[in-house]
């Protein structure tokens, strides 16, 4: 085994270290011209000198044994690993060999086709192989079929559903939606006796034709003003236009009371406005803000919801609608 690189490294130099305190020991420096005479090896000097060589010695000589004990205690320690790590490697060789025997030993078995699963060995043996493959045939295409026309009822039973659910969606809606127009027409009939009347009987009164005419006022259709103002919730605005159409058809004599909030009468001033001190509105933007604020959309805080109402209502007066 190899010793640790430190180890050899501090061995190596402690064995130096005592050959050449043993050569200095031993030799002395030649005379010559000039050269001083060697002392006395009895002197003082000589001995002190002598004495702490011969300690030093001492010293290196017990360093080098400590590391030769050393050396020799992790040679055993790292000798015993290899020992007890061989011991495993062919304990592992050993139960991978029992593992291989016993798969060898073990009868691998026959794989069963489907068709043969649920039947005994006495029936396996009874039977043609042959004739029960050809049977198994049968009985996975007549399976697979079966599963196809399930699915399939499944798909139509599931799309039947749906279109119910649709259905009586729809209806919750209409339904919905009806008790909301009905209770908003009691409002308005309380405005406008005979209302739910005209609404009812649209095909024949003439309301259908007068919705599709068009304001003198303001230029706007009675139908997107009578719309807008359904969806804003406006029960006096959608009775003075009933108003107004009962007054062109001569079902009563004109009001100014209600039909004025539906189109008040144009105020006649001495001199047209002068053109850029008020902004025509467009039509399409007063039935986005009904329709905002019926659905609960509006972006502006309600002080300035009503300084839009009173611009559009102040616009329906001087006729400052328009197309668009």
């Amino acid at each position: 085994m190899t010793a640790p690189a430190q180890v050899r490294k501090q061995a190596e130099e402690s064995e130096r270290a005592l050959k050449e305190l043993e050569q200095q020991g031993k030799t002395q420096p030649p005379a010559g011209d000039g050269a001083a005479a060697p002392q006395n090896p009895t002197s003082p000097e000589a001995a002190g000198e002598t004495g702490g060589i011969t300690e030093q010695l001492a010293k290196l000589q017990a360093d080098y044994h400590a590391l030769n004990a050393r050396h020799a205690s992790l040679q055993g320690k790292y000798g015993a690993e290899v020992q007890q790590r061989r011991e495993l490697d062919e304990t592992v060789k050993a139960l991978q060999k029992q593992v291989a025997d016993l798969a060898a030993a073990t009868p691998k078995q026959p794989e069963v086709p489907a068709y043969m699963r649920r039947l005994s060995k006495e029936e396996r043996e009874n039977y043609d192989e042959s004739a029960l493959a050809v049977q198994g045939k049968v009985a996975e295409g007549v399976t697979e079929d079966k599963i196809a026309q399930l699915r399939r009822e499944i798909d139509t039973r599931f799309a039947q559903l749906t279109q119910e659910q649709d259905r009586l969606n729809a209806m919750t809606r209409e339904s919905e939606g009806a008790k909301r127009v009905s209770a908003f027409l009691q409002e308005v009939e309380k405005l406008c006796p005979g209302a739910i009347d005209i609404d009812s009987h649209s095909e024949r009164n003439g309301w259908k034709e007068f919705l599709d005419t068009y304001d003198a006022a303001s230029g706007v259709a009675y139908r997107q003003l009578a719309v807008a103002a359904m969806n804003a919730g406006d029960v006096r605005r959608v009775a003075a236009i009933i108003e107004e159409f009962k007054t062109q058809a001569g079902l009563k004599v004109p009001g100014a009371d209600v039909a004025s909030q539906a189109r008040p009468a144009k105020v006649r001033a001495s001199a047209p406005p002068q053109p850029g001190k008020k902004r025509m509105i467009p039509a399409s933007e007063f039935e986005a803000f009904c329709k905002d604020k019926a659905l609960g959309r509006l972006k502006c805080s309600p002080e300035e919801a009503k300084q839009l109402e009173a611009e559009y209502d102040a616009a329906m007066r001087e006729n400052r609608f328009t197309q668009g």
